[in-house]
């Protein structure tokens, strides 16, 4: 599994924080729209509120013409006389309807109490009408409470009604696939339509402001792209201060988005193992200057104080001889402190051997590849990690038998380094154990060429791997000594 980067990491906050915008976003916009969509059938009621106050006052215009001519004398002497009388006043009727002004009724029709066809005028050929009962209270016309004396049916013209309701409220309209008006509404019971058959295709249109929900829409998607910018901005700058950098210890270094956690302790950690490299390099240069100091000094004083003294006889050549071997064996453990004679002399893969058979442990090689590939400075490393390695199968593992696999790999462009030293002794936990100095050693030198990995478990034993990559210039290889 790939390690998560710093990178991937605000990536996957960025996706949450999007879909959790993206989220509020969808809900304020179906907010808007079901606000837009109230606001529509609101404006609808007052719409139609409207339309039904222009009718009742058309009604009411009706009510007042068709007052008129029911209270005059004439017609209602017309409407209380008997058949014969009735037709002789006729005229009376038709000359009391010329006076009136109809404002839209294009004619009418009256019938007796009990239905009988009275009198009708002319131009009946228009199909909207109301009937309204004729009553009277005493003389007074009195729809509610008079006496019904028989009924008048107005015939209204559609286009002067129509007109007539644009002048009452301007926003009236002709319309061609609303519903039509087909009743005029009651003026608390004064006016009835019975049998009506009013047919006028007119409405007060209410337009959907489209353009106002858009812009609603557009201004919650700025606002919710600007809370995103903001807060994703935010929560990086948090993340970085207050999780990422107490985790890998950058301080106010520059962070690289696209390294890992364990990307960026690893390198911090190389780092510190090359300071820790570098001051054991300088502890060493110190022990090397005061072992040659306290004791080649020592030896070379007695040696010069020996040879002063020495008056050529054979036991005095035989002094100067013992010191002399002294120094060079102390010479050579100094230089095998330091690097061992035997990687110049003999390579990596026969020094390793002359090691195996110098330890009380039988150690199982299994080498691969072409060791002498391996450059100067890494074959020193190499050799002493497998030497501390061992030493702690001799110290610890209880057991006397451990393996060692060096496994060397060419490419086109590199060589691959593959070690092992694997035991099969009581092993330990690596959880809860303390790694000491040899594994502290073992694991800063493998850090420092590549990679380390390290496998234990108690009663099965230890596993130390090391990986790493060189670069296959043979020209820094080992093994090249002329003398070998």
């Amino acid at each position: 599994m790939r390690a998560v980067t710093l990178e991937d990491f605000s990536h996957r906050i960025s996706k949450a924080l999007l879909m959790v915008t993206v989220a509020m976003f969808l809900l304020l916009a179906a907010i808007a729209v079901l606000n837009f969509k109230d606001h529509l059938e609101s404006d609808k009621r007052l719409a139609r509120i409207e339309l039904q106050d222009a009718l009742e006052l058309l009604t009411s215009e009706l009510y007042g013409q068709i007052g008129i001519l029911v209270s005059s004398s004439e017609f209602i002497d017309y409407m209380r006389s008997d058949l014969i009388n009735r037709r002789k006043n006729e005229h009376l009727v038709r000359n009391l309807l010329s006076r009136i002004s109809w404002s839209g009724i294009s004619g009418i029709s009256i019938y007796d109490h009990i239905g009988r066809f009275l009198f009708t005028t002319q131009n009946l050929d228009n199909l909207n009408l109301v009937n309204i009962p004729i009553c009277y209270l005493g003389d007074t016309f009195d729809v509610e409470f008079g006496d019904c004396v028989g009924s008048i049916y107005i015939y209204l013209s559609n286009e002067i009604i129509i007109d007539r309701l644009q002048q009452i409220n301007p926003k009236i309209e002709i319309c061609s696939s609303c519903e039509p008006v087909k009743k005029l509404p009651a003026l608390s019971g004064i006016i009835e339509t019975r049998n009506s058959a009013l047919n006028l295709p007119i409405e007060i249109p209410v337009k959907p402001d489209y353009e106002l929900l858009k812009s609603s829409i557009a201004g919650i998607f700025a606002i919710c792209a600007i809370i995103y910018v903001v807060l994703l901005t935010q929560i990086r700058s948090a993340v970085e201060a207050f999780i990422w950098r107490p985790l890998t210890g950058t301080g106010t270094e520059p962070i690289v988005w696209t390294r890992s956690l364990k990307e960026i302790k690893e390198s911090h950690y190389r780092e510190r193992l090359l300071s820790d490299l570098t001051k054991e390099t300088a502890d060493r240069e110190r022990l090397l200057a005061d072992n040659i100091h306290d004791i080649f000094l020592s030896d070379l004083a007695t040696l010069k104080m020996l040879v002063w003294e020495c008056d050529g006889s054979p036991d005095g050549k035989q002094r100067v001889n013992a010191v002399i071997d002294v120094a060079i064996k102390k010479a050579r453990n100094i230089i095998d402190a330091l690097r061992p004679e035997t990687l110049d002399t003999l390579g990596l893969e026969k020094s390793l051997i002359i090691l195996f058979d110098s330890l009380p442990l039988s150690v199982n090689r299994q080498f691969s590849g072409c060791l002498s590939s391996i450059p100067s400075g890494i074959d020193l490393q190499v050799y002493l990690i497998i030497k501390e390695a061992l030493t702690n199968v001799i110290k610890h593992a209880e057991i006397d038998w451990a393996s060692v696999t060096i496994d060397v790999k060419e490419s086109s462009e590199n060589y691959t380094l593959f070690i092992e030293i694997k035991d099969t002794g009581k092993g330990f936990d690596v959880r809860t154990v303390k790694a000491g100095i040899g594994l502290g050693s073992i694991k800063g030198r493998a850090l420092s060429l590549g990679s380390h990995e390290l496998v234990s478990e108690v009663g099965k034993g230890t596993s130390i791997q090391v990986f790493l990559n060189f670069e296959g210039d043979e020209s820094h290889g080992v093994n090249k000594n002329p003398h070998r």
